[in-house]
């Protein structure tokens, strides 16, 4: 499982569904008034939370791919042990 590409670890940190937050930073600055600027603000977190969310789960199952060879090689080490 190891012999994966070394672009792959990259897509962890590229996707299509991420959002622009630069774009959304600009929103933020170009809002006038407070009832503007507190709504683009909302989404400017709203899309950092969505972010998150995307990065978090390719992350958990970049890390499940990786599981049953972790567990092979601590049972490995475990057996050489005793």
């Amino acid at each position: 499982m190891n012999n994966s590409d070394p672009n792959e670890d990259e897509s962890v940190f590229k996707s299509k569904l991420y959002y622009d937050l630069s774009d959304a930073v600009d929103e933020v600055s170009l809002a006038t008034g407070v009832k503007e600027t507190a709504a683009q603000s909302a989404k400017l977190i709203g899309k950092g939370l969505f972010n998150t969310v995307i990065f978090s789960g390719k992350l958990g199952f970049k890390i499940l791919e990786e599981l049953p060879e972790a567990i092979a090689k601590t049972a490995e080490r475990q057996s050489r042990k005793k």
